[in-house]
């Protein structure tokens, strides 16, 4: 979810190429938030400072949160094609169980 960090780095006034959530896809945030910290701001700010913020963010945005259109058919009509199945999610544990707490995820599988 980008919009958190965007709205950390708003929130701090660090100046970011547009590109950067692009770059940093399918990375953990703690390598985003490293970049963002050596690259974009000197070390004025640390990692666990903005990761934090952004964590703030992110539970303030939950219900905001939505699943892509069509997924609970599709996990339903796995489920009856597979005995077994797994979820797999480059989500953050903390940031997974936001959405597991609003969705279940977990029964979907």
């Amino acid at each position: 979810m980008r919009v958190p960090k965007r709205m950390t780095l708003n929130r701090f006034d660090i100046l970011y190429p547009e590109n950067i959530f692009n770059d940093f896809k399918g990375r953990p945030d703690l390598d985003f938030w490293s970049y963002v910290v050596r690259q974009l701001t000197g070390d004025t700010f640390s990692v666990s400072c903005l990761d934090g913020y952004k964590r703030i963010v992110y539970i303030s945005l939950a219900d905001e949160l939505s699943l892509i259109p069509g997924v609970m058919e599709y996990m339903e009509l796995a489920r009856k094609r597979f005995s077994l199945m797994g979820l797999v999610s480059s989500a953050t544990l903390p940031d997974f169980s936001i959405a597991e707490q609003r969705f279940r995820i977990k029964t979907m599988v």
